[in-house]
């Protein structure tokens, strides 16, 4: 079992908001899940030593904040 941290995430309006954020953050190294929800705009990511960071970058790319 990993660390979980839970990330807010604002701009996400639909499944395939948070489908593409899920998708971005469960190819990082390290990351075991990601459970993300458009309707309450949160991520909560069960990983192996990644820094937040690194998701926070990495849930940036995808084009929300």
């Amino acid at each position: 079992m990993g660390q979980v941290i839970s990330i807010n995430i604002e701009g996400m309006t639909c499944d395939g908001c948070s489908g593409k954020v899920k998708k971005a953050v469960e190819s990082i190294t390290g990351v075991i899940s990601a459970e993300v929800s458009h309707q309450s705009g949160v991520a909560v990511i069960e990983h192996k030593n990644v820094t937040k960071e690194v998701l926070i970058s990495s849930i940036k790319s995808t084009g929300y904040t």
